[in-house]
Formats: C-alpha cells, sequence, structure tokens
C-alpha cells in the first residue's frame, strides 16, 4: 500500500456528543471491516487507530509519556478550545517520536476494539 500524505487526505468529520455514541460508531466500523466494506483514508489500520484513541485516554489516568516544553503549554492553552470544538490538524507529529506519536503498535481490530472499549468503560465510571 502506498503511503498517504494524512495532512491533505479527506476525512470525514466526527462528533460524538456521548461515549455511547462514540461506541455505536466503532461498532459500526467493526461490522463494515469484518463485510470488506471498510475504506482506509490514511496509513494505520482499524486496529491501530482504535488502539491509538485508547492509548491516549488511558495516558489521561496514568500519566503521558513526554514532558512538554513550556512554550508549548502556553500555545496550547490558546488552541485548545479550538481543537475540542474542530478538532485537530490531520497529519500532526510529536518531533524526535518515532512514528510522529504513541500508542501506533499495530494491532489486530479485535484487539483495538477491546482496548478502546475498556478505556471508554474506565472514562464512564472514573471521570478524569
Amino acid at each position: 500500500m502506498t503511503t498517504v500524505n494524512t495532512k491533505t487526505a479527506v476525512r470525514r468529520r466526527l462528533r460524538f456528543e456521548t461515549l455511547d455514541e462514540l461506541l455505536a460508531e466503532i461498532e459500526r466500523l467493526n461490522t463494515a471491516e469484518r463485510a470488506g466494506r471498510l475504506r482506509r483514508s490514511g496509513n494505520w489500520t482499524f486496529g491501530q487507530t482504535l488502539g491509538h484513541l485508547a492509548t491516549w485516554i488511558d495516558y489521561s489516568y496514568e500519566g503521558y509519556p513526554l514532558r512538554v516544553p513550556w512554550f508549548v503549554r502556553f500555545v496550547m492553552r490558546f488552541k485548545v478550545k479550538r481543537y475540542l470544538r474542530d478538532g485537530m490538524e490531520s497529519g500532526l507529529r510529536i518531533p524526535r517520536t518515532p512514528g510522529g506519536t504513541y500508542g501506533i503498535e499495530a494491532l489486530e481490530t479485535e484487539e483495538g476494539m477491546q482496548r478502546l472499549r475498556a478505556a471508554v468503560a474506565r472514562l464512564q465510571s472514573e471521570p478524569v
């Protein structure tokens, strides 16, 4: 498979009002993948994407794997509302991080599903 430029790839915009809506969407996508109807618009597998989301949810409980420089934290104060409203830009990479981010190990879809379900269950039972 060729590498996709994720900064310019066409994507659906998703917005969930509840965690149950998120879970319903991943179940729908899982059904589409099993039926061979899921089309990727990026470089990661569905399992990798689910694992990535679960990893970053878990970091909010267990701590983040990097120390963000003070000036980045300062700038983020002004961007956080926009990110929450509009989402982050596609293709952002964490400098000097292999693969550009964390939590991108290859996972089968079912393992990614299990990890994301567990992370969401934790959000539902232990709010951050």
